[in-house]
């Protein structure tokens, strides 16, 4: 023995994440309005970051208009509120391509269209 030591073996593992995250959004808080607020509660798969309302495309049929994004949330939970709308018809949302970004850079893919609202500014 020449006092040195004996060379030891390192090991390690990585964790490699190719999936992308997913989100599902629940129905609109109410059924109708005149102009909102209507809340969608947003669930990704796993933990994301980046969402802001460029990432939320409005739904809009009939003569419905307007309709600011408010975004808020976290982690897997986010809402989408869309105030200020108008005229008569449906409103729902859908979270553009790329919106978001989980941990490993990973990027959403389009999600489906959300249920709508009816918006209804027609007197009885």
């Amino acid at each position: 023995n020449s006092g040195q030591a004996a060379p030891s073996a390192v090991s390690s593992t990585a964790v490699v994440d190719n999936t992308a995250p997913a989100v599902s959004i629940s129905a609109p808080d109410v059924a109708i309005t005149r102009s909102g607020p209507v809340a969608f509660d947003l669930s990704f798969t796993e933990p994301v970051t980046g969402l802001t309302a460029a990432g939320i495309q409005v739904n809009r049929s009939g003569t419905v208009a307007g309709g600011t994004v408010g975004v808020a949330g976290s982690g897997t939970s986010w809402t989408v509120t869309l105030t200020g709308l108008s005229g008569d018809g449906t409103a729902g949302i859908r979270v553009l391509a790329a919106a978001v970004t989980d941990a490993a850079g990973n990027t959403n893919s389009a999600s489906p269209d959300s249920s709508t609202v009816t918006v209804d500014n027609t007197a009885p």
